[in-house]
C-alpha cells in the first residue's frame, strides 16, 4: 500500500517529502521492530530502480543508510544512482 502511494504522486510534491521525513524518523528508531518495518517497506523499492532513483531525491540519511544497506545485500546496487546523479 505505501509503495502504492508513492507510485501516485510525484516525487517532487511536498507530500512525499514530509512521508520520507516521517520514514526518517522511524529508521532512526531504536525499536527493532519499527526498523524492521521500515525495511520491510524499503525493499521493494530498492528493488524498483526508476523508484528508488526518484525517491533517493527526497531520502534523508537515516532512510538511506538501510536503503544502500539493502541494495548490497541483495545485490541491487546498480538500482541506486550514482554519486554524479544525486
Amino acid at each position: 500500500m505505501v509503495l502504492e502511494s508513492l507510485s501516485n504522486v510525484a516525487f517532487a510534491s511536498p507530500r512525499i517529502s514530509r512521508i520520507f521525513a516521517f520514514c526518517d524518523k522511524m529508521a532512526a528508531s531504536e525499536d527493532i521492530e519499527i526498523v524492521n518495518l521500515w525495511i520491510a517497506i524499503l525493499e521493494p523499492l530498492v528493488f524498483d530502480r526508476e523508484g528508488i532513483q526518484s525517491a533517493w531525491k527526497v531520502m534523508g540519511p537515516q532512510t538511506r543508510k538501510p536503503t544502500q544497506e539493502i541494495a548490497k545485500r541483495r545485490g541491487w546496487e546498480g538500482n541506486l544512482p550514482v554519486r554524479g546523479e544525486i
